[in-house]
């Protein structure tokens, strides 16, 4: 059965209402923080960055009024400072410890700091064990444990009921204070706090964003007793069972440790004593995952060692006080105290060995009494394992010396190293800078001759459509001519090559008005070099009236309300037999009905002047040139 320790009341929890959201929480915990921008010494480091990388997560210090248990939006939550700085947390949270809150309903700052040591040192110990952690399997081997007072609700804890993990410490002090909001810095960081849900709400599937954990305090987590939280052996995977069982064997593999206690000598020193039996030896005791230790390692490599020796390390185990011995005897007597860190205690310094030479020659080194007992206690197989564990610590500590002193001395050595590094790095640069300029070079020229060739490309393009097109018309007038004689009396009024017939109706398309109009133009060109040979009489007006529209065109008084003007002042023409209208083709198809029938935006396409394809002139000159001859020879 999962723990849970009530209050002295029999009565339900307090549970929250709208008038005192947060009444259900214990008074211990509502401290004002004493992290401030004026405040001395703080651990803020809560994420792990890479030289100039982007901040993703900050720590902010808490608004007045504001508690632990507030709620800071939703790209904040509160945590202590102790978990970031003794525990080794960093953000964002990993999926298995968010998956840990999320089963709980728990905030983080809502679970106690070891039961956050336990869950981090858990995560690592399955990493380096090649085990998927997985949150059946961590609440098989921790249950929980519950505190309220008068009804009310404190921080929840976790307990182990398979013994694998010792505690991160016995107990914290001076951390209720020591806490600060996190808050997320960047979109990505914003986002990993929440994921997207999809319910079935009257049948259909309704998708919503929630939080990946709870973010505040909340009360939703004291609805289910502590059972509901527990996991049976039967209700895990079949993985999770091979894993559980590679972490038990694991442990199970350790040495035994000696057993200590702590205790105060005559002189009020804290000494450390072994732990000895009705025999008079030394006791010895089952070992288990050291959490400080792990949560101790600032680096991937130091815990790989660590944990890759814990199995064979005989380090001592540190036994509490019997709770009646220790008021009785004042903690003086009986196996040691419980562990205490103190987070204001003082560091213990080490002698200035540098300062004061011959230190030792002047005050010869004298065991003290404790540890004389703790050696004599251990046989020799003890230890000879000590002895090796210590010596493979000096060799370290000796290696590690030598490297950094051959570094210290010669420093111009390492000088001339990175004179060398800086002269290879010149000279890739040399060949980088020579690169891009041989690249920007050839690049130059790959972009002129994808010009010239695209011009080529186009000339022969339009070459060819305009002789495939110039064909096609001939084929069309061709078979026209051919026609007429075949059939005299033939009507040719109102046909042409860019027409087609529709619904039984010959029309002009609207797209191909402007063709028409070109060819109309084209051909009246002809006929005026035709006319020019013959001396005719047309050859002076045709001459002077090309040279008249094309003086009228450059003219800064021509506007576009001009030709729209003279266009539309011009509705008919009446010519002599002998002289056809330019405006008109043989078969009487006036073309200012073709502008005429174009809509308002074709039209003013038509005015502006828009080259046509294949022809070289513009709209605007045909416009022009139509306009003035229905001025000139239009009655």
């Amino acid at each position: 059965m999962a723990n849970e320790e009530a209050g002295p009341s029999n009565r339900g929890p307090i549970r929250p209402t709208e008038a005192e959201p947060y009444g259900w929480i214990v008074e211990e915990v509502s401290v004002p923080s004493s992290i401030t921008h004026t405040s001395g010494k703080k651990f803020i480091t809560v994420e792990e960055r890479i030289g100039d990388a982007p901040s993703n997560w900050a720590a902010h210090i808490v608004e007045e009024g504001q508690r632990v248990f507030s709620n800071f939006g939703e790209d904040g939550f509160a945590m202590y400072e102790f978990a970031f700085e003794k525990l080794g947390f960093r953000m964002s949270f990993s999926d298995f410890a968010m998956k840990v809150f999320k089963h709980l309903r728990l905030a983080p700052s809502q679970l106690n700091s070891n039961s956050l040591g336990f869950i981090h040192a858990y995560e690592l110990v399955c990493e380096h064990r090649r085990i998927v952690p997985s949150v059946p399997m961590f609440f098989r081997i921790f249950q929980l444990q519950r505190k309220s007072q008068d009804r009310r609700q404190c921080w929840v804890s976790l307990k182990s009921r398979i013994k694998m993990f010792d505690m991160f410490v016995d107990s914290v002090r001076g951390f209720k204070p020591r806490y600060y909001v996190v808050r997320a810095e960047s979109e990505d960081a914003r986002e990993s706090l929440f994921t997207t849900a999809t319910r079935v709400v009257d049948g259909e599937q309704v998708s919503r964003r929630e939080e990946k954990f709870p973010l505040s305090w909340s009360f939703e987590h004291f609805r289910q007793g502590t059972d509901f939280y527990y996991v049976k052996f039967e209700d895990l995977s079949e993985e999770d069972r091979v894993g559980l069982k590679n972490l038990m064997d694991w442990v199970g593999s350790f040495v035994a440790g000696p057993c200590v206690y702590r205790t105060d000598d005559e002189e009020g020193n804290r000494v450390t004593r072994p732990v000895v039996g009705k025999d008079g030896k030394q006791v010895f005791a089952a070992r288990y995952i050291h959490t400080r230790d792990l949560l101790s390692c600032t680096n991937g490599a130091a815990r790989a060692v660590l944990l890759d020796n814990m199995a064979s390390q005989a380090t001592n185990i540190l036994k509490m006080l019997d709770s009646k011995k220790s008021k009785k005897g004042k903690g003086k007597s009986g196996p040691g105290s419980a562990e205490v860190v103190d987070l204001s205690g003082e560091k213990i310094k080490i002698p200035p060995c540098w300062a004061l030479k011959r230190l030792f020659e002047k005050s010869p080194l004298e065991v003290d009494r404790d540890d004389e007992e703790v050696i004599m206690g251990m046989d020799s197989t003890q230890r000879g394992a000590i002895f090796a564990e210590d010596i493979a610590g000096l060799m370290r500590l000796v290696s590690s010396a030598l490297v950094l002193n051959r570094k210290i001395e010669d420093p111009s050595k390492v000088v001339e190293d990175l004179k060398r590094q800086v002269e290879v790095l010149k000279g890739q640069k040399r060949q980088l800078t020579l690169t891009v300029e041989d690249l920007e070079g050839k690049s130059g020229v790959w972009l002129d001759t994808q010009k010239r060739l695209r011009e080529d490309f186009e000339g022969q393009y339009l070459d060819v459509l305009g002789r495939l097109t110039a064909a096609a018309k001939f084929g069309y007038k061709n078979a026209v001519s051919q026609l007429k004689v075949v059939n005299p009396g033939l009507a040719t009024a109102g046909t042409g090559f860019w027409r087609r017939v529709e619904n039984g109706k010959v029309i002009l398309p609207e797209e191909s008005a402007a063709n028409e109009a070109a060819d109309f133009l084209i051909l009246s060109d002809d006929e005026e070099e035709g006319e020019e040979d013959n001396g005719g009489e047309a050859e002076g007006v045709k001459t002077t009236l090309w040279r008249k529209t094309s003086q009228w065109a450059k003219s800064p008084r021509m506007t576009l309300w001009n030709i729209k003007t003279r266009v539309a002042s011009s509705s008919s023409c009446f010519f002599r037999p002998c002289s056809p209208c330019l405006l008109c083709d043989e078969r009487g198809a006036c073309l200012l009905s073709v502008l005429a029938s174009l809509n308002a935006s074709r039209k003013v396409e038509f005015l502006l002047g828009v080259t046509i394809s294949g022809s070289g002139r513009m709209f605007c000159e045909v416009v022009i040139r139509l306009a003035f001859l229905c001025d000139e020879r239009c009655a």
